[in-house]
């Protein structure tokens, strides 16, 4: 099966099995090639709590700062909002909104 290309993807392996992904890639209509957003952030239920979603998510941040982001955006459930708060994002426009979907969106600057 052929998969989108993502700008990079983090997979947290433990003895051949996979317990987290989380990719970065450029935000959707953005020309400036300044702004990027978060992807595939999965962590298994087995690996919650072990911090495998934290260190996914810092070297997504780090990739995205090394690749000289300025924004960086994530889509998000109202029950991982403030695992991504914890890491610096905020609602877009300081606004805690749900779009259609009933996600919201969040965004760190750099």
């Amino acid at each position: 099966k052929t998969f989108p290309r993502r700008t990079k993807c983090f997979v947290s392996v433990e003895e051949d099995i996979v317990l987290g992904t989380a990719s970065v890639d450029r935000l959707w209509g953005d020309d400036t090639g300044l702004k990027y957003i978060v992807l595939t952030v999965f962590v298994s239920l087995e690996a919650h709590g072990k911090g495998i979603g934290k260190k996914l998510m810092l070297s997504v941040i780090n990739e995205a700062k090394r690749i000289g982001a300025k924004e960086l955006h994530v889509i998000s459930s109202i029950y991982a909002c403030e695992f991504y708060r914890k890491l610096g994002f905020d609602y877009l426009n300081g606004v805690k909104e749900q779009n259609k979907d009933k996600e919201y969106m969040l965004v760190k600057y750099f």
